[in-house]
């Protein structure tokens, strides 16, 4: 025998006061965006990839937060660490063959219109802008190009 479920108003009421609850706390939470900041990273990557895509130069060295997004690409990638650790050594590759360009891709803050502290490289580089695309509300990537002149004269006042 089936057996009849009743429905109380106590428990509607109580059903629309949770819902009503769990809307205030959570509407300022989202309205924050601290969760769509997860997708900062995807979005970079694929803003880089189609840049990538268009600028079609073999020969460039890559600057960027997160190297292993991109390996597919076939360029040679590396990240903001290994650059401050070992600036002079990937400077040289300007100089030569290896690589004929070296592209850095960085996050910056809207308020400061700087990069973020994960995202710098070693004073002294001079960068050309060649694209920006907005990420979250709060900050921007964009992609650049060391000079070869400013790289050049600073491995010679390191000799």
């Amino acid at each position: 025998m089936a057996t009849r479920i009743t429905h109380s108003p106590h428990r509607f009421i109580l059903a629309l006061f949770l819902s009503v609850s769990l809307f205030f706390l959570y509407h300022p939470i989202a309205m924050q965006g601290k969760f769509s900041r997860t997708l900062e990273m995807c979005k970079e990557t694929d803003y880089t990839r189609d840049f990538l895509k268009r600028y079609d130069h073999p020969d460039i060295l890559l600057i960027i937060r997160s190297p292993w997004r991109l390996a597919d690409t076939g360029y040679t990638i590396i990240d903001f660490r290994a650059v401050n650790q070992y600036p002079d050594y990937w400077i040289r590759p300007l100089c030569r063959p290896l690589a004929q360009e070296i592209l850095v891709v960085q996050r910056f803050s809207y308020s400061s219109n700087e990069p973020y502290p994960e995202d710098r490289l070693p004073e002294g580089h001079d960068l050309e802008t060649l694209a920006e695309y907005q990420t979250p509300p709060h900050s921007f990537i964009r992609i650049s190009r060391m000079k070869e002149l400013k790289a050049n004269s600073l491995l010679q006042e390191k000799r």
